[in-house]
């Protein structure tokens, strides 16, 4: 596989980009090369903390043009203890951060206290509720409330540019699109952003793929190239359909409920359900915050979207049932959104 020049750096005008370009999932062999390792509680375990003091001194060792000519390093873990703990060990003032799936900011404050300026980072989240917690909690940095596969063009220029300022050296991603998400999804995520991003060094906390790490000792590049093959597969129909929802539920279209507060996709979507719908089945010990209460294709109470009756339902069609109606979606009160707990 071959390298691609790294993005601008100071001086350069890096071209302006199109929703189309960037929304492209096309395959592309020209995929940087990620050289990966997983790690666990390295806070008690000395493999663990030999391994982070390697990458630092790694990181330090390069130049700027052994950056961009080694492969990436890729960092696997299983929890959200040992995910900022490497924010904390890994990061230097001098890289910029890409946090995909920053939720209520847990992460990002570990993130920020490491990179020299707001400048340095930006903190992506689909849900909205949690976007405006980490603005409140974090007012002078960066947060966008987007999806970055199929929104990337909304932030791809500004990434170019801070990335091209002369005070930052390495570029890195923190990526927790929840933490017990199908292997395949975070797969498919790695891939697009090291072709868009062109990422330096990439940290997953992902109870999937480490389990996947776990089964043979890490990933070479032949068993990533397998994985990435398994999630193409998985996705190859992928339409944003209802349909495709249900073997991808971080397909389905985000809806709210006549409270403002979003459906949960996984319990609508996944036969197994949500697996984060209370602290009793949380493993990690952050509980979902949506709604487990009503039906994200028609609203109602007391069904999943996989039982509904309406499988197709329009969202239009769904707004005007709830104009039409103030107690569509009203015939029990949802579970109040709980608090979420560090783990």
């Amino acid at each position: 596989m071959e390298e691609q020049d790294a993005p601008a750096r100071a001086g350069e005008s890096p071209e302006p980009t199109t929703r189309d370009e960037e929304n492209s999932m096309a395959a592309t062999p020209e995929v940087p090369r990620v050289a990966w390792t997983h790690i666990e509680e390295c806070s008690k375990h000395t493999r663990g903390a030999d391994l982070i003091e390697s990458l630092v001194q790694e990181n330090r060792a390069q130049s700027e043009d052994d950056l961009e000519k080694n492969p990436a390093r890729g960092v696997v873990c299983f929890s959200s203890k040992t995910f900022r703990k490497l924010a904390i060990d890994l990061l230097e003032e001098t890289d910029f951060v890409l946090e995909v799936g920053c939720a209520h900011g847990m992460c990002s404050r570990e993130i920020v206290r490491r990179v020299k300026s707001p400048a340095h980072f930006i903190g992506i989240d689909t849900a909205k509720l949690c976007i405006r917690t980490c603005m409140r909690d974090l007012p002078d940095h960066n947060f966008r409330g987007i999806d970055v596969l199929t929104e990337w063009w909304m932030v791809a220029d500004e990434v170019k540019e801070l990335t091209a300022a002369p005070d930052v050296r390495r570029r890195v991603v923190f990526l927790d699109i929840g933490g017990n998400r199908e292997f395949e999804t975070v797969v498919a995520m790695v891939r697009f952003l090291a072709v868009k991003f062109r990422f330096h060094l990439i940290v997953i906390k992902s109870e999937q793929l480490y389990e996947k790490a776990l089964e043979t000792n890490g990933f070479d590049a032949a068993r990533w190239a397998q994985l990435e093959a398994e999630a193409r597969t998985r996705f190859a129909d992928i339409d944003g359909s209802a349909a495709a929802s249900k073997s991808r539920p971080t397909r389905a279209p985000r809806r709210q409920n006549h409270l403002g507060v979003e459906f949960c996709a996984f319990h609508n979507f996944d036969a197994a359900g949500c697996k984060r719908r209370s602290a009793e089945i949380s493993n990690s010990g952050y509980v979902c915050d949506r709604d487990h209460d009503h039906c994200h294709n028609c609203g109602k109470f007391g069904h999943r979207a996989l039982d509904c009756e309406f499988p197709n339902m329009d969202p239009s069609a769904l707004d005007m049932l709830m104009a039409a109606d103030p107690t569509f979606q009203a015939s029990a009160s949802p579970s109040p959104p709980p608090t979420a707990a560090s783990s």
